[in-house]
């Protein structure tokens, strides 16, 4: 696999991940946010004696900027009967 194509791939995943930095995608095309998880999964497919792949992408990685833009996620607003609550 190469570096663009871990590209597609983290691509479909920032939109619903808001929070995650960056992906580490593994020869299979799995995507995982933990890069440790990624390596372990990544080790099992490959025979003894081979090297793992994983390549991880960020969301400041060339291509990976044009595909979503990602909202900040905002704090929730506490509803109004909480807050009166604490005022008494």
């Amino acid at each position: 696999m190469d570096k663009q194509t871990a590209i597609k791939i983290a691509k479909e995943y920032f939109p619903n991940y808001p929070n995650a930095a960056a992906f580490h995608i593994t020869e299979d095309g799995q995507a995982f946010e933990d890069k440790s998880f990624a390596n372990i999964h990544a080790k099992s497919l490959v025979k003894q004696g081979e090297e793992a792949v994983v390549i991880s992408v960020t969301r400041d990685d060339d291509d990976a900027d044009d595909a979503v833009t990602v909202p900040a996620v905002a704090a929730a607003a506490k509803p109004a009967a909480t807050k009166a609550a604490k005022a008494k």
